[in-house]
């Protein structure tokens, strides 16, 4: 029995550790950044002079019963759809604002 919890214990573990790097978001300073995958990697980036929106979105689960979790999903003048999508953030609503304040911000420099 003490090796099914431990077998148990160690596979949670790994899980854990998976999930987590699995997905990782960045906002610098001068834009935005995701990396997907531990072996195969998918990089994505946007300067914030080149995103045009950057919206909210959120399940009906997430509403409920995770407060403050969602996807935050940021699209350039490039393409209609998203280009960069952050899944499952907390405080998405405060991070969401936290990227279109530095985008006014680099745009605001950056207009004569």
């Amino acid at each position: 029995m003490r090796i099914f919890a431990l077998v148990v214990g160690i596979t949670y573990f790994i899980m854990a550790l998976w999930c987590r790097y699995q997905r990782r978001f960045f906002i610098g300073p001068h834009g935005v950044e995701s990396l997907l995958g531990i072996i195969g990697r998918d990089e994505r980036r946007a300067e914030y002079k080149n995103i045009s929106y950057v919206r909210l979105r959120q399940s009906f689960f997430q509403r409920l019963f995770l407060f403050g979790i969602g996807d935050i999903l940021i699209g350039t003048s490039a393409t209609n759809k998203p280009e960069i999508v952050f899944h499952s953030v907390r405080r998405a609503r405060y991070f969401k604002h936290v990227i279109q304040a530095r985008m006014r911000d680099k745009n605001s420099r950056h207009s004569f």
